[in-house]
């Protein structure tokens, strides 16, 4: 529909836009252990955990694609980005 008929790796591209995936999720919230290995036996004297960041981590499995998206979206050549994604809710 929008004319991005030549592909690349990780996107397609053409009449003026890039189009690319997330293949599901690229990335998670990092456990609390990763932030602060202190943080990897609870203990009730660690408590409350409240990082000043809450870092995200790369999946290993969709970290190629990750580097796709991250680089498209630093290009200075983007002038304006569309996220088209579903809101992430889980059917039960």
């Amino acid at each position: 529909m929008l004319g991005a008929d030549k592909r690349g790796t990780g996107y397609l591209q053409g009449n003026g836009y890039v189009v690319t995936w997330a293949i599901g999720h690229l990335v998670s919230l990092a456990e609390p252990h990763q932030i602060n290995p202190v943080w990897r036996q609870w203990r009730l004297e660690s408590l409350p955990i409240l990082p000043d960041q809450w870092p995200l981590v790369v999946y290993e499995r969709s970290k190629e694609q990750f580097e796709v998206v991250q680089k498209i979206l630093m290009s200075p050549r983007v002038s304006s980005i569309v996220c088209a994604t579903d809101a992430g809710v889980k059917e039960s």
